[in-house]
């Protein structure tokens, strides 16, 4: 087979769908068999992954200059214009396109990931350009390509509800977490990081983008609710701005307990782990996810998880979180406290949330994908020896 994978969309602060490409790429590459091509097209200034293609003789990279395309508008106008020459001249079989878009007029069979239906099921979580483009390529990808992905059953079963179950090849590829996740973070190397990232213990930790969807400020308020029966703790909100997040930095600004809220922004992967690990609690009370990476991340580093009882949250937490209802500022404030006082809760949740999280491997996600690949190449070579 002779794949391409498409990451021009990925941005160079790996987040949500950046962690999933660089995954399932890296543990693609282990399974290819000899006879196999991958093909990685991806931003000339994408370090990280230039840096790894370098080392392995069956990938064959393929730069787009940022300089141009890292701007929307144009990356678009390569995808629909440049891209299907590209896959021609490469005598590319199968094209997987990793966040919705993709080429519209394509000489060779589509894979496209779905990571949520959010556009159609809370389109006002969204900017207005994202409500007009995703959409629409989600359509086209339900009905004209030849394969779709999507990252829940949750996923699955909102698109189908919504549109149907199509004859277009439709699979179920979970992502993952990395090996790192499980391994105990030194104590030291987690002084260190929240010492230089000035957090104090103990906290209450939110990962994720500032966005309406993620409910960061209700979990303020919740904080706020028994912030003064814990008057130790503090909120740490860990995670770069998304969109429309001035309410957010509003209600930090204006809360009684802002002196104990602190937001980091962005953080590295370096820095991830340790401060993960030395929270006393993670929530995340998202009102809708695709998937829910933090969460997963969460429980497998061993810490007690409480997020949200909605979408695929319930599907990824499995018994190992405390699953509460998101819009109920009452109920996540409960559920805070009941972690923050019940140790045996707390170590129940801990036990299981490890043992959940040991189910979703890069590994799986990889074999999942490229069994995908298999089949659709398989279909395409009955059709062209007819």
């Amino acid at each position: 087979m002779r794949i391409l994978i498409d990451t021009t969309q990925i941005p160079l602060a790996r987040t949500g769908v950046g962690i999933y490409a660089e995954n399932l790429i890296k543990e693609i590459a282990v399974i290819l068999r000899p006879e196999d091509t991958l093909f990685l097209l991806i931003q000339d200034d994408d370090q990280s992954l230039r840096m790894w293609i370098s080392k392995h003789a069956q990938i064959r990279p393929l730069h787009v200059p940022s300089r141009f395309f890292r701007n929307r508008i144009a990356l678009a106008l390569y995808e629909q214009c440049i891209l299907p020459w590209v896959l021609l001249q490469n005598h590319i079989d199968i094209v997987h396109s990793l966040h919705y878009t993709f080429p519209l007029f394509c000489p060779c069979s589509r894979i496209v990931t779905i990571h949520d239906m959010t556009f159609f099921l809370c389109p006002q979580m969204h900017t207005r350009s994202k409500r007009v483009v995703m959409p629409f390529f989600i359509k086209m990808a339900l009905r004209y390509a030849e394969g779709v992905l999507f990252v829940s059953e949750s996923t699955r079963k909102d698109a189908e509800r919504m549109f149907g179950p199509e004859s277009n090849l439709r699979a179920v590829t979970p992502l993952g977490v990395e090996e790192a996740c499980f391994a105990v973070v030194p104590q030291q190397s987690k002084k260190d990081t929240l010492s230089r990232l000035k957090v104090k213990v103990p906290y209450i930790l939110y990962l994720g983008t500032l966005e309406p969807r993620k409910n960061v400020l209700r979990l303020i308020q919740a904080f706020e609710l028994i912030g003064n029966k814990y008057p130790q703790h503090a909120l740490v909100i860990a995670g770069g701005l998304g969109w429309n997040y001035k309410p957010t930095l509003d209600a930090i600004e204006q809360s009684p307990l802002k002196h104990r809220i602190l937001r980091l922004g962005y953080i590295a992967s370096e820095d991830k782990l340790p401060l993960i690990a030395g929270c006393d609690l993670m929530a995340y009370p998202s009102l809708y996810e695709g998937f829910g990476l933090p969460v997963l991340e969460g429980m497998a580093a061993g810490v007690p998880v409480v997020t949200s009882n909605v979408s695929s949250l319930p599907e990824v937490a499995g018994p190992g979180a405390a699953l509460i209802d998101p819009f109920s500022l009452e109920e996540l404030a409960k559920a805070i406290e009941t972690v923050v006082e019940n140790r045996k809760y707390r170590d129940s949740l801990i036990v299981a949330g490890k043992q959940q999280a040991k189910a979703f491997r890069w590994e799986k996600t990889a074999e999942l994908t490229y069994h995908a690949y298999k089949t659709m190449y398989t279909v395409r070579s009955l059709t062209l020896s007819q």
